[in-house]
């Protein structure tokens, strides 16, 4: 895998902006503190809000701007929005930029929801195309595209999208015309959307809110929908109604997929010294728990993802993406042994329903530093569950790969 360094090195013609270990911590936890309807509206959220700060800041420190960047609407509508539509824009000297982040590891087009194109209050007069990989810790800014250029792109009218061949857009980020604040931001030919009346709009949100499971702008014809969500009071309310009625789970599970963006949640800290020799790519935590008198440094090392080659009687061969997962058990100290009895297990849930227990225990009489399970396998979105137990005391730690 190669570094930003090595990146900037092999193309040092367009812009990379570092993910820092902090940004991105810092953005998770704001948008876990908020209300999504699934996770992927959450990891949307997360990508855009990345991306909305680092162009901002780029922006900023080097463009001689006579005001810095503002954000198209309030902050607190951003959650609306996110929940069901790609992109943020910001405005700079009466014009506005959309900003479309993308995650592909192949960027051969800029794709923009029409939203951003067809709706009067939220056309932008450029697009900017960000690829983004937050589990390395950089976005990439590929270019940009005027909204007469977009209007001319091929209109997907099933994915109610507009593309634009990556080669096709404009590298020079000081030829924006953003920064021109001395003459009129060009004017923007756009239908109007139709009038709904309050009835069919409810009648629309009921409909949208019964499921949470993927974004609901396909499920109307776009220029009801496109009506519907540039309305911010009815889009507050269909947004509140999904995030509501969206499964929430009965406890946090510990997000071990959020580990590759370098996201721990608190609590989970990093080791002075690796206890196990560690993969390129791997994460290791550690979390203190205490057990009764005594406190047992839990150690969970998340391995990077492969794709692995599977073959069954009842199946043909597929590949499937697993995650290696190592468990650990040590006192806190450094070679205090730990105490007698203690047991180390986990319970993995599969996706037929069963139930898997590995586990491991101190004998009496040892003097044994650490308790190590063997190393696991798991699918994204897998669930087990840890537990730590001595005597009469227990601790138990649920993550979802």
């Amino acid at each position: 895998m190669l570094s930003l360094d090595d990146l900037v090195t092999l193309y040092p013609d367009e812009t990379w902006l570092e993910l820092s270990s902090h940004d991105r911590t810092a953005v998770w936890q704001q948008v876990s503190s908020q209300n999504y309807s699934s996770l992927n509206a959450r990891e949307r959220a997360y990508q855009n809000l990345l991306c909305l700060q680092a162009v901002s800041r780029l922006l900023t420190e080097d463009f001689d701007l006579s005001q810095p960047p503002q954000v198209w609407v309030e902050e607190h509508e951003l959650p609306s929005i996110w929940d069901v539509v790609n992109g943020s824009a910001i405005e700079i000297n009466r014009r506005r930029l959309a900003i479309v982040p993308c995650d592909d590891t192949n960027f051969e087009e800029l794709r923009v929801e029409q939203e951003w194109i067809d709706i009067p209050t939220w056309a932008a007069h450029y697009y900017l195309a960000v690829q983004i990989n937050p589990q390395e810790g950089w976005l990439r800014v590929l270019g940009y595209a005027t909204h007469q250029q977009m209007q001319r792109s091929h209109h997907d009218p099933l994915e109610c999208t507009y593309s634009l061949d990556r080669q096709q857009l404009r590298k020079d980020l000081h030829a924006l015309g953003l920064l021109k604040d001395w003459f009129p931001p060009p004017n923007l030919t756009i239908a109007p959307l139709p009038l709904l009346s309050d009835r069919t709009l409810e009648a629309w949100i009921k409909q949208l809110s019964q499921t949470t499971l993927y974004s609901p702008r396909l499920d109307m014809p776009f220029e009801q929908w496109a009506a519907l969500i540039s309305n911010s009071e009815w889009r507050r309310v269909l947004y509140e109604q999904r995030s509501q009625s969206a499964p929430k789970p009965a406890c946090p599970k510990i997000n071990l997929s959020q580990w590759a963006y370098a996201i721990f949640e608190p609590g989970w800290q990093a080791l002075s010294e690796p206890t196990l020799a560690l993969a390129r790519g791997s994460h290791q935590r550690t979390k203190p728990i205490t057990l009764g008198d005594h406190t047992v440094s839990l150690i969970v090392t998340r391995e990077p993802t492969e794709t692995v080659m599977t073959e069954t009687l009842e199946e043909p061969p597929k590949l499937r993406p697993e995650v290696g997962i190592l468990l650990e058990a040590k006192m806190i100290g450094a070679d205090t042994p730990l105490c007698a009895n203690l047991r180390l297990s986990v319970l993995f849930h599969d996706e037929s329903g069963h139930n898997d227990t590995i586990e491991q225990q101190i004998p009496a009489n040892s003097f044994r530093s650490a308790i190590q399970l063997p190393r696991l396998l798991g699918k994204p979105g897998e669930e087990f569950s840890v537990t730590l137990t001595l005597g009469e005391f227990s601790f138990t730690e649920a993550f979802v790969v």
